[in-house]
């Protein structure tokens, strides 16, 4: 029996983008207390496309001994890289 499936890779790296004006990420799953997000459906990438946003979370991240935090970070499901942008003043 063959059973088809429809998970996609998710792509651990978080990559720093000076040009983004907001987190995102396609993985839900480490995400802490999602929200709907309201304030648009979609967020325009570099080549001009749109994807959906369905939530707005926060997270955080261990790297060795040391770690730190994201707040808004939006849940983008189509997104195909997990984005930090650097120029996001909380």
């Amino acid at each position: 029996m063959v059973k088809n499936t429809n998970v996609k890779y998710v792509n651990p790296v978080w990559y720093m983008d000076s040009g983004a004006n907001a987190h995102i990420t396609s993985n839900a799953f480490k995400l802490a207390e999602q929200q709907p997000f309201h304030d648009s459906d979609f967020v325009t990438v570099g080549n001009g496309s749109g994807l959906q946003t369905q939530n707005i979370s926060s997270s955080s991240f261990q790297f060795g001994p040391s770690g730190f935090h994201l707040n808004k970070i939006l849940h983008c499901p189509q997104a195909t890289s997990n984005l930090i942008s650097i120029n996001h003043f909380v």
